[in-house]
């Protein structure tokens, strides 16, 4: 190795061949591939089409909201935020939420049991399309934190939490 190199080109704080930047290999773009296509497979997107505009459909409406699903998410939130802290076991809260919320509870619950206090603060329920609600709640753990929930709804009286988030 020259010792030109070592001395022009690197400062003496990191000069030696240890601290030697390697370039990555670049190629040269394939010869038969359009300009502005795809490198893999030299498609070229139609740029008429993708600007042209797009036909608006009617906006979807939430169905009518049930009042007792809203209500049952609400006693099942209530009863899943009380396992998270400790203060139910899992298994009291097995008809209130799906094995992946369990899973999730289990990881989350020693950090949720430090924080110690637990308080529903709101909680807002939408219901996109029939047998399904979807719940955002703001929850003080400790520290307010954002909640998001879905719960499909087996019975009027029994919604079924299957996705949990506590962020």
């Amino acid at each position: 190795m020259p010792s030109s190199h070592t001395q022009t080109a690197h400062p003496p704080c990191i000069s030696g061949p240890a601290f030697r930047i390697s370039r990555p290999n670049i190629e040269p773009p394939l010869e038969d591939a359009p300009q502005n296509g795809c490198p893999t497979c030299g498609h070229t997107p139609d740029r008429a089409a993708a600007l042209a505009p797009v036909e608006a459909g009617p906006l979807t409406r939430d169905v009518p909201r049930d009042a007792a699903a809203v209500t049952a998410a609400r006693r099942g939130l209530q009863a899943i935020l009380e396992a998270a802290v400790g203060r139910r076991s899992l298994a009291q809260i097995r008809r209130h939420a799906d094995r992946r919320v369990l899973a999730y509870l289990e990881q989350i619950e020693p950090a949720c049991a430090r924080a110690g206090s637990l308080s529903l603060r709101r909680f807002h329920a939408a219901q996109p399309l029939e047998g399904a609600l979807e719940v955002t709640a703001l929850v003080e753990l400790g520290r307010p934190r954002a909640l998001a929930a879905r719960f499909e709804l087996a019975e009027l009286d029994l919604g079924k939490c299957t996705a949990l988030r506590i962020l």
